[in-house]
C-alpha cells in the first residue's frame, strides 16, 4: 500500500512538473533585457525566427540586392566572424562575439579564415622587411 501511494505522488510530481514545464514553453522565452536580443516585441521578448527570418528576405527583395548565393540573416553573422578574423582579432574574442559556448566551436567553423589570416599577416610583415631593406640598401 505504502508503495502504491510512494508511486501515485510521483506520478502527480511529474504531471505537476510537465505541466509547468509546457505552460513555460507556450509563454515563451523569459524577457531579456534590450541589449541582449536584435528582434523583439514591444514587451522585449524574442521574435520567432522563422517571422524574422521571412522579414529579412522580404527585406533584400525590395532592396534589390543580389548575392552570389542566398543572402540570410546567417550570412550576415558569418560575414560579421569574417569581418573579425580578417581584423586579426583572436579566437576567444570571435567566439564570444559569435555567443558560441567556447572557441573550439569557432575554430570548427572558421579555422581556414584563421589559417588565411595568419597567412596575410605572415606575407604583409615579409613585404614590408623586404622593402625595408630595400630601401635601407639603396640609401
Amino acid at each position: 500500500m505504502l508503495g502504491s501511494l510512494a508511486r501515485t505522488g510521483r506520478r502527480a510530481a511529474g504531471r505537476n512538473r510537465r505541466a509547468s514545464a509546457t505552460s513555460a514553453w507556450f509563454a515563451g522565452p523569459p524577457p531579456r533585457a534590450p541589449y541582449n536580443l536584435v528582434f523583439t516585441t514591444a514587451r522585449g521578448r524574442g521574435l520567432d525566427y522563422r517571422h524574422v527570418g521571412h522579414g529579412s528576405r522580404d527585406a533584400v527583395k525590395r532592396a534589390g540586392l543580389q548575392a552570389p548565393s542566398r543572402l540570410s540573416l546567417h550570412s550576415l553573422r558569418h560575414g560579421f566572424a569574417s569581418l573579425l578574423i580578417a581584423e586579426g582579432l583572436n579566437v576567444v574574442f570571435v567566439s564570444r562575439q559569435l555567443g558560441h559556448a567556447n572557441p573550439t566551436i569557432t575554430l570548427g567553423v572558421y579555422a581556414h579564415l584563421f589559417e588565411r589570416a595568419d597567412h596575410a599577416t605572415a606575407a604583409r610583415e615579409a613585404l614590408e622587411a623586404s622593402y625595408a631593406a630595400t630601401v635601407g640598401a639603396g640609401a
